[in-house]
Formats: structure tokens, sequence, C-alpha cells
């Protein structure tokens, strides 16, 4: 059995991911040697196992907030879905990996099995009809494999915008009402246990209704729901060259903000992803 005294052979902390993750497998194993209880033995291994893999950063907002352009812009590509009009989300993971070219989106089924699509299939998901929410009602989530460096460390996941079901249909039979009931409940559970088992919380608030703190405040802890914690969550106030008032104040009402929310937001960044995106693209 090993001992306290064999620590010197263990392996060091000192920075990589292999080296941590030898260090928590040999502590499993000296607590197996002493048959301690199975429990703590499993969490370490599993979190071996979760050093080796990138960070999961998920991104929440309400609709139309600008959280899929703002995705877009930090990936430098138009993969999020972006409608003038509410549509029916899907949860979207960007993973680090080389594409179909014919078939880039993988689509993950609630019934277990996975399908390769194309880009037409997701056009499919941009309609407001009763066709549109039996398909996504199947679907748990779609995963995009994209080669941008960032993604090797970070997966990113967009998550539904909350109360994303459309809800525009003109013959709004019991069907449809089931559906995009059944939909809406699960999208928000689904954002909700993103939101709590992420690494980290990119929070996206689009315009309120005035330019003042105190709506801003009150918009934020709507958001977040109580659940934020400073030290993995951010705030962004997205789409901020759509109001001027919040465009020529944007820097003094983000520092106020952040003093405000220093415990549910690490920090709060204005931003407007829209215009990053058109400057990218002259």
């Amino acid at each position: 059995m090993q001992t306290p005294g064999d620590a010197a052979n263990a392996p060091t902390t000192d920075a990589s991911p292999d080296d941590l993750h030898d260090l928590l497998r040999w502590a499993a194993g000296l607590l197996r040697e002493a048959k301690l209880p199975s429990r703590p033995i499993g969490e370490l291994e599993r979190l071996a196992e979760q050093v080796r893999q990138p960070c999961v950063v998920a991104v929440v907002g309400r609709v139309k907030a600008g959280k899929s352009t703002f995705v877009n812009a930090l990936l430098g590509d138009d993969l999020a879905q972006v409608g003038t009009t509410e549509t029916t989300a899907t949860i979207n993971y960007f993973r680090y990996g080389t594409p179909d070219a014919e078939l880039p989106v993988r689509c993950y089924w609630h019934s277990g099995h996975v399908t390769a699509e194309s880009r037409a299939f997701l056009d499919r998901l941009q309609g407001n009809d009763i066709d549109t929410l039996r398909l996504a009602t199947d679907i748990h989530h779609l995963e995009y494999l994209l080669p941008n460096p960032y993604l090797r460390d970070v997966t990113l996941v967009d998550t539904p915008g909350l109360a994303a079901v459309v809800d525009k249909h003109q013959q709004r039979t019991a069907e449809f009402m089931n559906l995009r009931d059944q939909l809406c409940e699960r999208q928000h559970a689904e954002t909700q246990r993103l939101s709590s088992e992420a690494d980290a919380v990119i929070y996206v608030l689009g315009s309120v209704a005035r330019a003042s703190d105190a709506a801003f405040l009150e918009a934020f802890r709507d958001l977040t729901g109580g659940g934020s914690r400073a030290i993995n969550a951010i705030g962004v106030l997205a789409r901020i060259d759509v109001q001027p008032q919040i465009l020529q104040q944007r820097h003094a009402l983000v520092d106020r903000i952040a003093r405000q929310l220093e415990r549910e937001l690490n920090a709060v960044y204005p931003i407007s992803a829209g215009l990053q995106r058109a400057l990218d693209t002259v």
C-alpha cells in the first residue's frame, strides 16, 4: 500500500492537464488501496477525465438579445441561426474539429441516435409552423465542428433564447399548443442545467426599455435567475449601437452595473457584435 511518504513520487501539479490527470488518478488509487468508500474514488476519476476536456462556456440570453450574433462574432463565422423574428431555437454545441463539407452539422436526437445533416436541414428549423415544432421537439442538440483555435480549449454552447419557442402560428391547434409548451419547458430546463453545470457562463442582455441603471440591473437579475456567481460568470450588454443613449454612456454604465453586481458577475462588457461582423466582411 502506498503511504504519504510516496507523495514524492507522485506527479507534480505544475501546469499541464496531463500532470493533473495523473495526480488525480494517483490519488484515486491511494483511496482504492485504503478500501475507502467508492464515491470519492469515482469523483476523483471523473475529475481526472474532465481535466483533459475543453472548458464548457454557455451563452445565455433572452429572445432577440443578440445572443446568436454574439456567438457568430466570437467564432468569426455565421453559424448560430439569426432571424429577424423569433424562431424555434435549438441548443448548439461548437467544438474543435474538421466539418464535413456537405453535412457539417451533427444532430443528436432525443431517441439517442445521431445523424449528419446539411445546412438545408438548419433552414427547416427557422420556420414558425407546426412542422417546425414537430422537428425541433425531437432534437436534443446540434453540434458543429470547427477548425477554430479558440475551440481547442473551449466548447461553446449557444443555448436557446429564454422563451424562444415561436408562437405566431395562425391556426393554434391543440397539437401546436402542446408541442409549443413541451418544447418551451424542455428548453428552459436545459438552459438552466447548462447555466449551472458549465465551467463558465456569459449572460447576454439586449436592449431594455429605459437606458437606466435600474432597468439594466433588473433585466440582468431576471436573466440570471439569482443563480449567477462572479467566480465564473460575466455579463454582456449587446446591441449597444441600437440605442444612442446607451452607446454614448456605455463605459460609465457598465462600470456602475459591474459594481452593483460584483457578487453575481465577474465583469460587464458593452459590445456590438453585429457591427463587428459587418466590419469583418468589409
